[in-house]
């Protein structure tokens, strides 16, 4: 049973009980509960009153018509029944009265339940500086076939595969020679010891005379750190699903303040609340699939570290997802139109 439905049942049993005793359930409430009913179970009480009043007269009509009236009155309003039928009675009134109360309720509006996630554990990239001023992340990871090098540029990531023995002649001849001389950092997991790793990135920085990449932008805007999942969703909208990769959804994120006529024009519309359980649902399994895999931690990573976002910000977004209702979209464009400048009055 859910367990909203509990202060019902409980309400809808009180009240069955008059019924035998013979006492008005409105009064019945007004003198033993004190004003303590649930706000759609107090509108019911009208009807709960009109009904009780009928089945009296039909009661004293049809089962006892011949004792007077100020006889009729004094006696038990069920009395005669077998206790097996007033059970039936009272299970049928907890039912009627518990399926008019849902009925009261509007599904679209009641909140989603919380995701039970499983957390998102540490990725353990270390940061590291090169002579030469170049970012280095060095990140135990792989297996016994290898592991993954990455230089972040300006504009895309480029991964190379490396065995996990004998890796200096492969990784001579997958250096991409068209970033020779241009901004990167380097990213590096795989089953080697930190040594092997920083002689890796020291060889690819002077050997393609790598610069440092300075971070894209400025801050991620406050109101999109602060709705995330509003945010993830919105930058879905705008964006082509070829471009849904996380190199593209960082910049999106940023870029939405700039969207923001886009975003309001009269035929937007947000999501349904099943419409949104099942997006939220399917986000956070892509997510955490993602955290997990070696070769996506990379690209997580590389664009954490060109955009710097606030800290943690894949795994807030994962908790957020979790928690959050279909208004969030809705939330996040009314935090962002009121961040905009207020346009001065034209001067005629």
């Amino acid at each position: 049973m859910d367990v909203r439905q509990a202060p019902v049942l409980q309400n809808a049993a009180e009240v069955c009980e008059t019924v035998q005793s013979g006492q008005s359930p409105s009064l019945y409430f007004r003198t033993r509960r004190q004003g303590a009913i649930l706000p759609s179970f107090r509108r019911m009480l009208s009807l709960a009153d009109k009904f009780h009043h009928a089945f009296r007269a039909c009661w004293h009509a049809v089962m006892r018509p011949g004792l007077p009236r100020r006889n009729r009155d004094d006696r038990p309003m069920l009395h005669g029944f077998s206790r097996t039928t007033l059970s039936v009675l009272i299970i049928v009134c907890l039912l009627l009265i518990s399926w008019i109360h849902l009925g009261f309720k509007d599904e679209e509006e009641q909140p989603l339940p919380a995701l039970t996630q499983p957390l998102l554990a540490d990725a353990g990239w270390r940061y590291w500086q090169s002579l030469e001023g170049v970012g280095v992340y060095l990140r135990s990871a792989g297996d016994v076939n290898g592991g993954y090098l990455a230089l972040r540029t300006t504009s895309a990531v480029y991964t190379l595969k490396l065995p996990a023995t004998d890796w200096a002649e492969s990784l001579k001849q997958q250096l991409p020679g068209n970033l020779k001389g241009g901004p990167a950092l380097l990213l590096i997991a795989g089953p080697w010891d930190e040594l092997s790793q920083k002689t890796m990135a020291a060889y690819v920085i002077r050997s393609l005379n790598l610069q440092p990449l300075e971070p894209a932008g400025g801050p991620l805007p406050a109101c999109i750190a602060e709705h995330l999942a509003g945010a993830l969703w919105l930058t879905q909208a705008l964006l082509p699903a070829s471009a849904l990769q996380p190199a593209h959804a960082w910049a999106a994120l940023y870029s939405l303040p700039d969207s923001l006529a886009l975003l309001t024009r009269p035929d937007a519309t947000g999501p349904t609340r099943s419409a949104w359980a099942e997006w939220r649902l399917e986000q956070t399994r892509i997510l955490r699939q993602n955290w997990q895999n070696d070769l996506s931690q990379i690209d997580i990573q590389a664009d954490l570290a060109y955009y710097r976002p606030p800290e943690d910000l894949y795994r807030q977004l994962y908790h957020q997802l979790g928690q959050s209702q279909k208004t969030a979209p809705a939330e996040l464009l009314q935090c962002l139109s009121a961040a905009l400048p207020q346009r001065e009055p034209s001067q005629h």
